[in-house]
């Protein structure tokens, strides 16, 4: 896998061979996915069947499933087919978005090395800030609107019982620190940036087309 960086006086940019131990990144993967993932206590009422529901996308995780049948048939005009509505009670895990990349790189991605290099620690939410707002909301409403303090109550109690979930969480700040120096990048080459633009502007036609694959390939081959 290749990496290009421009050094710091962007005078050159440098070509890097990247490598690194699958093993080592599919511990901190897992590491980054037990410690970090953003829990939410998930209450839905659906016609879908488990496996269905169960087909999250990349980066999510169903846990603690609970299934009820409600008794309830939903009725679908166009095909005239009744459904079962069960109630599905479970906690959704979120990854961190750091967990994803790590996975497109160990799959080949090489863009996926620069997101990495880029990449920006997430944090866990700050429950007690957000505990406070809401209060704050609720207090100005109990006499001016008693129905949406109801409202406000209820989101109030979602976000102590997340607060409660991810009590543990931390940021992806310690993992990242492990998984920088578990990618070794192995300096094979460099060229001057004033060489790519010169190339750049030899090979650029007047309409400010770059003209490499047309004109360059067929000079290389006649060599």
């Amino acid at each position: 896998m290749t990496y290009y960086k421009i050094n710091q006086d962007l005078c050159y940019i440098f070509k890097y061979n990247v490598s690194y131990d699958k093993e080592t990144l599919e511990k901190i993967k897992n590491k980054l996915i037990t410690d970090c993932s953003k829990k939410t206590h998930v209450i839905i009422k659906s016609t879908l069947e488990i496996d269905a529901l169960s087909n999250n996308p990349l980066g999510e995780k169903i846990s603690n499933l609970k299934i009820k049948n409600t008794g309830k048939i939903s009725s679908y005009g166009d095909t005239s087919e009744d459904k079962p509505v069960y109630e599905y009670d479970y906690i959704l895990m979120k990854y961190p978005y750091l967990a994803f990349l790590i996975d497109k790189l160990l799959s080949g991605d090489e863009k996926a090395i620069y997101d990495i290099m880029d990449y920006e620690i997430e944090y866990p939410t700050n429950y007690d800030e957000l505990l406070t707002k809401e209060a704050q909301e609720i207090n100005k409403l109990v006499y001016s609107n008693p129905k949406e303090v109801i409202k406000r109550a209820e989101n109030l109690n979602k976000l102590l019982e997340e607060k409660e979930l991810n009590k543990n969480n931390v940021s992806t700040k310690y993992c990242y620190t492990e998984l920088i120096p578990a990618i070794k990048f192995e300096q094979i080459d460099k060229i001057p940036i004033s060489s790519i633009i010169a190339y750049k502007n030899f090979f650029t036609t007047e309409n400010g087309t770059l003209d490499y694959d047309t004109k360059s390939k067929k000079l290389i081959k006649l060599k």
